[in-house]
């Protein structure tokens, strides 16, 4: 994203840089797509890389449910349990080598920090509101806001205000802003659904020197293990850059119409190299006198989710139902739907992932699977 500057800095990179006391400072570099993609530099008052112990935590298998790709699928996620905090609260739907999404109930904001090494996070906020703790500092959420947080970054959540739960992406790709919504300098184009003045940003709030002990638990793949280093983890006295976590909500997105239907990539907010994130939200329908009342059925080269929310709750709204739309099976809209008189505008909220390489259905699924959803279009 845009360039940020928050804290004492050098005057510049890879310099020396102390206290205001003459205490030498740590340099950290955290970048993507290598060296080529958004990077940003942390200054600390310890080395990132102390490390008192590293231990292997037990691995929590994602089974796979054979049959759950041959036909279009309908979970309802009231029927998907969980409770615990970022990590052991997550009940993972869909993945592949490349990505996974999973629904996650927060119900500890726990002790323990954690840290995505593998991936690229975006968390959907469905409802409950706190902070994202960051060495970036703390970023204020809610319902419908969509936290990003870039693979290496160690967070934290606080400040809980009721039942927290959250749609998970993880993209082992870097997720960006399409670059076709990018003008040459980088600048957001007005024809996407956000621009720079609707992202919120980390409030840096100085380093939290605590010289003591603090476990952070760092997933890697499917694996997890519990780093213990010797000191807080968000001991930054300054950072700056172009990579670090922020904050959109749904409410704000600016969708494009048209006198006729679209497809939904016209919606479309991230992308990776595993798959293609688009918004949906409240929108004007198309007014052409022989519009059809719905997009048309559509055979696609990717396996679609599709997470529509619930109805909205006094602090945010239901988790609603996730569809998944696979390579192998046409889908659209039901009969019904189609003969419809439509209204002027839609109300819903909801993310369509469209993913790239083929995906794989959890047996965390099989509980919420409606077997007679495929039935509907007949």
């Amino acid at each position: 994203m845009y360039y940020q500057r928050h804290g004492r800095l050098p005057s510049k990179p890879f310099t020396k840089h102390t206290t205001e006391g003459g205490a030498e400072l740590h340099e950290e570099l955290l970048t993507s797509s290598g060296f080529e993609g958004p990077s940003s530099l942390i200054y600390r008052l310890r080395p990132a890389t102390a490390i008192n112990e590293i231990t292997a935590l037990p691995t929590v298998a994602v089974e796979e449910w054979p049959d759950g790709i041959l036909t279009n699928r309908r979970l309802d996620l009231t029927s998907v349990s969980g409770e615990g905090d970022l990590v052991n609260g997550r009940t993972t739907l869909f993945y592949n080598d490349k990505f996974a999404y999973a629904l996650c109930q927060v119900t500890d904001a726990g002790k323990r920090f954690y840290r995505n090494a593998w991936a690229d996070e975006l968390i959907m906020v469905i409802s409950g509101s706190g902070v994202l703790n960051s060495s970036f500092g703390a970023l204020q959420y809610g319902p419908l806001d969509l936290l990003y947080i870039p693979r290496g970054t160690a967070i934290s959540l606080g400040d809980l205000d009721g039942p927290q739960s959250f749609a998970i992406v993880e993209s082992q790709g870097p997720l960006s802003p399409p670059a076709h919504l990018r003008g040459i300098s980088g600048q957001l184009s007005y024809l996407g659904m956000y621009q720079e003045s609707d992202i919120r940003t980390p409030d840096f709030g100085g380093p939290l020197d605590d010289p003591s002990p603090h476990e952070i638990v760092v997933k890697q793949g499917n694996r997890h293990a519990l780093h213990t280093v010797p000191a807080h983890p968000f001991d930054a006295v300054g950072w700056s850059g172009s990579l670090y976590p922020f904050a959109v909500n749904m409410a704000n997105f600016n969708p494009m119409t048209s006198r006729l239907h679209t497809t939904p990539d016209l919606w479309q907010i991230f992308e990776s190299n595993a798959l293609a994130i688009s918004a949906i939200t409240p929108v004007r329908l198309p007014d052409h006198p022989d519009s059809t009342s719905a997009q048309p059925d559509h055979s696609a080269d990717c396996d679609e989710i599709f997470h529509r929310l619930g109805r909205r709750s006094d602090n945010g709204r239901g988790v609603g139902s996730v569809t998944l739309h696979t390579r192998a099976n046409p889908h659209g809209a039901s009969l019904t739907f189609k003969k419809r008189t439509p209204p002027d505008r839609t109300s819903g909220y909801g993310l369509i992932l469209d993913v790239f390489d083929p995906v794989v259905v959890s047996s965390a699924a099989v509980e919420a699977d409606d077997p007679d959803y495929y039935r509907s279009w007949t």
